[in-house]
């Protein structure tokens, strides 16, 4: 890893406490199907949320401050065996993305982060689509989203 990307990102454990809050949040919200970490279940319908790289600074300030975003994938598997259920998979993803802009809308007041970081929004950066073909009439699709946060210095 170069050195300016290494700079890039958060400190791990910052990281890692910021992921468990946007996996508690994620497991509130009711999608129809129980969320899965990582993995999706063996059966359909299943939803799970996947990490896809580490938090990066998109903005830091001199006396230890910053903004950043922590990217994540969200998969869905479900039946595709006729038309009306392959238009209806994306609907999950399409759902997310509008309840993400109501809560960046109401200020994220649902997205609880540690203490001194501010949830300044969560959006879809990539709309849904097909990564694994149709196997036994079963299709897995996946869109990109981001948490956007501001993490105040310790002087603020």
């Amino acid at each position: 890893m170069s050195e300016e990307n290494k700079l890039k990102n958060i400190n791990p454990i910052d990281n890692q406490q910021i992921i468990e809050c946007l996996y508690s949040y994620l497991y509130s919200l009711d999608v129809g199907m129980k969320w899965n970490l990582e993995f999706l279940q063996e059966e359909s319908p299943s939803i799970c949320v996947k990490q896809i790289g580490s938090a990066v600074k998109t903005k830091e300030n001199i006396i230890g401050g910053y903004t950043a975003e922590l990217p994540f994938a969200v998969y869905v598997k479900d039946k595709v065996d006729d038309t009306r259920k392959t238009l209806d998979i994306t609907k999950p993803l399409n759902s997310l993305a509008a309840l993400f802009e109501e809560e960046t809308n109401r200020k994220c007041i649902n997205i609880k982060l540690p203490e001194r970081f501010l949830c300044t929004g969560i959006e879809m950066t990539e709309t849904p689509e097909d990564v694994s073909g149709k196997q036994n009439n079963e299709a897995i699709f996946m869109a990109l989203y981001k948490l956007n946060f501001r993490k105040k210095s310790k002087y603020s």
